[in-house]
């Protein structure tokens, strides 16, 4: 195949899906091109086999898009062109890249894509159901748009789980997310053992794959190279890279690393026997954790990690910057309230790989109150005890030690779990921004999705079809509305309310952790809570390079009292008559049990008619002052706009409701079933 006769497949925001600055995409061109491989078998006629032929004239062959008829055999597959690197080294240094041998380096964990160097921004994908029958593709394709949306390109296929279905790699290839695959052993007593069969199942599963761009690696397994067993090495990895020598492969998540095996600059096997370097209960530059796991209240959870009953925390709502004197990957130490000096990054300097963190979180009352009897509607009743995190710790280290999680009923719920909800998302948005200040290539939360319509870590919901109270595929959380508006974007800034300013002493930063070059505008604005009138703190034009985590550190002035205003910090693209919005932070200065909130009322209502593009327009005010941490609920199938909304009583705010791909939107039921819920009703 010639080169000039097929294009390149990137990932999500990439290539002619991306390649060019935010709020500029071209148009009349094919972001991810597949092409389909037809591959026909025509045996050699002898009589034996035309007798066998006959007797079998017209039946169907085994495999995907096979068929025979009279001996022919035909399959297809959609495949496209694309190249992975899994880079460990400093491959801009010339001397490293002609240097020999195979043992990995642990300056950096990265993934070059295409020649192009890409910060990874995803989840830990589990699996989607307990009864597998449940699912269906239409769930499995929807999940992942949802991360399409929220600009994740990446989603990891984690060890404790399954190999997915065929529709999900499909969807996968179709958005634009790449893999990051573990084969499917795990700590806690998921372990391999040396068998034909498992032989068999690992090299099938590889060879079922292969065709799919979207996988970017294979891994031995989740959490359990540290076991010290070489089996992941000998047997589980040696039989990945002896059935496909073209994707990069990795001992374990966490690792770190190899020593004889692979291509040294790519990660790709060598044809030489593997073996990998002792790995610590972390790799080098990858790491899992922290983990903020529910405790406060006796459940079996809690009692199986031996978790002590109430351990709160700080409840950051900004960043903690990490400055110039932090290394990579930085120390509990550089989480720094002091001041700071600009770092900069790029494919030269040490990076470093977050592949789990999480907050355990539950999820919306439609979702869970289906399965629940009404005397059961609170966090601390009978069926919370199994199989479910408690959110004592997360609530009340958010919210403050007058909540009373005893209380039952529909409206103790759900407060309960708003609370909970909206903390696992101040949480994440501050360890995020507060990373992305670092030379860091990739982050994966911990988790994506949920197994189950209870409690879990996901930033969507349970998202089986036909199962009472759930969105098909999974309803998003607060965390995912903040990952698409701010945390996952390719630019983002923030802001570090406990670091010293000045000139020399920056205590806010503007960043592209994009492939293009980017030239726009970041903006600083006050919120006060009384009257929603915005204050210009700051504007700063910046331009920032591309591929290289370029950075522009600048000083605000804070304002004296951080209970009673937010920071709105807003990056836009330059040119066009109205600049496009390519990040929109709304930033709580205080955890919300410190706010000073006035007592509003906010009203949504529904537009009578469905637009053009198949949406509705939902107009949210409020009255008493402004609103902040606004959020929408529905049993329509969709998601909305925007989420933890602010709004000011002076200007209504109008968000939309895209209904599922392949879903006409319900209006009535939007209208009849749409709930709004605010921060200061939940203090």
């Amino acid at each position: 195949v010639r080169s000039a006769d097929y294009s390149l497949w990137w990932p999500n925001g990439l290539g002619c899906g991306g390649g060019h600055a935010p709020g500029h995409a071209p148009t009349g061109c094919t972001p991810r091109p597949m092409y389909n491989v037809s591959v026909e078998w025509a045996p050699t006629p002898t009589a034996a086999f035309t007798r066998v032929s006959q007797s079998r004239s017209g039946a169907r062959a085994r495999g995907s898009g096979g068929a025979h008829d009279a001996g022919h055999v035909t399959t297809s597959r959609r495949i496209a062109f694309r190249y992975v690197a899994f880079v460990t080294g400093n491959d801009t240094d010339a001397a490293y890249v002609h240097g020999n041998g195979s043992v990995t380096s642990d300056f950096t964990m990265r993934f070059r894509v295409n020649g192009a160097n890409v910060m990874a921004r995803g989840a830990n994908y589990i699996p989607t159901e307990i009864l597998d029958a449940r699912i269906n593709a239409t769930a499995l394709r929807q999940s992942v748009q949802s991360a399409q949306e929220a600009n994740f390109n990446f989603l990891r296929i984690w060890g404790g789980g399954i190999f997915q279905y065929e529709a999900f790699y499909a969807a996968a290839d179709d958005y634009g997310i790449l893999l990051f695959h573990d084969m499917m052993y795990a700590q806690q007593g998921h372990l391999p053992k040396v068998t034909e069969t498992q032989r068999a199942e690992i090299a099938h599963q590889v060879r079922r794959l292969s065709s799919h761009p979207c996988i970017a690696i294979f891994d031995g397994c989740n959490e359990c190279e540290s076991q010290g067993k070489d089996i992941y090495t000998s047997f589980v990895m040696q039989t990945v890279a002896d059935t496909l020598q073209s994707i990069p492969i990795w001992p374990s998540c966490p690792a770190k690393g190899w020593t004889t095996g692979v291509d040294r600059l790519t990660c790709i096997p060598d044809g030489q026997p593997l073996t990998a370097m002792a790995t610590p209960q972390q790799g080098v530059n990858d790491s899992h954790g922290p983990y903020v796991s529910g405790n406060g209240w006796a459940t079996d959870e809690e009692k199986f990690w031996n978790t002590p009953l109430l351990r709160l925390f700080t409840p950051d709502t900004t960043a903690h910057i990490i400055g110039l004197d932090c290394p990579n990957p930085p120390t509990d130490a550089c989480h720094m309230d002091m001041p700071i000096k600009p770092v900069r990054g790029g494919a030269g300097s040490r990076g470093w790989f977050k592949t789990e963190f999480g907050c355990s979180v539950w999820p919306s009352f439609e979702s869970l109150s289906g399965s629940l009897a009404s005397e059961h509607w609170g966090l601390h009743t009978p069926p919370m005890f199994e199989r479910n995190w408690p959110a004592d710790n997360v609530i009340i280290s958010y919210w403050g030690t007058a909540q009373d999680l005893n209380q039952t009923g529909e409206d103790a719920l759900k407060k309960q779990l708003y609370q909970s909800m909206v903390g696992q998302a101040l949480f994440v948005k501050a360890e995020v921004e507060g990373w992305r200040t670092s030379n860091l290539w990739g982050l994966f939360t911990w988790q994506y999705n949920e197994i189950w319509p209870c409690g879990g870590w996901g930033s969507i919901e349970y998202g089986a079809p036909s199962v009472e109270g759930q969105v098909i595929g999974g309803r998003w959380k607060p965390l995912q509305y903040l990952l698409r508006s701010t945390v996952y974007t390719d630019v983002f800034a923030t802001c570090c309310a406990r670091c010293s300013g000045g000139t020399d002493q920056p205590n806010c930063v503007v960043k592209n952790d994009g492939v293009y070059d980017f030239n726009g505008t970041v903006s600083v604005s006050t919120f006060p809570f009384t009257s929603g009138v915005s204050q210009p703190l700051r504007e700063v034009h910046v331009r920032l390079m591309g591929g290289q985590q370029d950075a522009v550190w600048f000083s605000i002035d804070f304002p004296a009292d951080p209970t009673r205003v937010a920071l709105e910090i807003s990056v836009t693209v330059a040119g066009g008559a109205s600049p496009a919005v390519v990040s929109s932070n709304f930033m709580l200065l205080a955890p919300p049990t410190a706010l000073v909130l006035p007592d509003v009322t906010v009203t949504a209502t529904v537009s009578d008619t469905v637009q053009a593009d198949g949406t509705a327009v939902i107009t949210v005010r409020c009255t008493g002052g402004a609103a902040v941490g606004v959020v929408l609920t529905t049993l329509a199938q969709g998601r909305f706009g925007d989420q933890l909304l602010h709004i000011s009583p002076t200007e209504p705010r109008s968000v939309s409701f895209v209904p599922l791909e392949g879903f006409a939107l319900d209006l009535p039921l939007l209208k009849q079933t749409l709930r709004v819920e605010h921060m200061q009703q939940m203090q």
